[in-house]
């Protein structure tokens, strides 16, 4: 039987789950021309306000919030005395200003796959309550769907590869 080098995706261990035996950088895992300019004028058209509104909704969860412990064991105990409101505005304002690093580093960056799914939601989850307008949202996720099912079948690919290489050989 031929041995498959550690580099290869054909050696994963078998309890490996596909999207992480599809290497990287493989073609098929990148957006379309035509998706990638569809994504780069709608996402040069609205980030502008979707940081504004993001930046805007931070600013009212911390006024509510405030003040704010920030040394270590004060700010702790603060987070565990938080009563229910409180603590679901806390978790919101946690996962805005996760969204805005997100966003700004893969605008900088020029990650327009990574910001074409900061703002849409896979196939599978509902819809986001929206930052974009309904008709370029929804462009936006037609592109997030065909570049998810091209995902799922490259790695349906990878994973029948990867059985065929590992079933032992009958010949003798």
């Amino acid at each position: 039987m031929n041995e498959v080098g550690t580099e290869s995706p054909l050696a994963a261990p078998p309890l490996t789950h596909p999207d992480d035996i599809v290497p990287a950088n493989d073609p098929r895992l990148s957006l379309l021309p035509d998706e990638l300019e569809t994504v780069k004028e709608i996402v040069q058209k609205h980030l502008p306000g979707v940081v504004a509104v993001i930046c805007q909704d931070m600013a009212w969860r911390l006024a509510d919030l405030a003040p704010i412990p920030v040394e270590g064991a004060a700010h702790a105990a603060w987070v565990r005395e938080l009563d229910a409101e409180r603590r679901s505005a806390w978790i919101n304002l946690t996962a805005e200003r996760k969204l805005y690093v997100d966003l700004s580093t893969a605008y900088g960056a020029g990650k327009w796959k990574t910001l074409l799914l900061l703002l849409t939601r896979p196939p599978w989850e509902a819809p986001a309550s929206g930052y974009l307008p309904k008709a370029d949202y929804d462009k936006l996720q037609a592109i997030r769907n065909a570049y998810q099912d091209r995902m799922d079948a490259t790695a349906r690919e990878f994973v029948l590869l990867r059985e065929a290489h590992q079933k032992p050989s009958t010949r003798a």
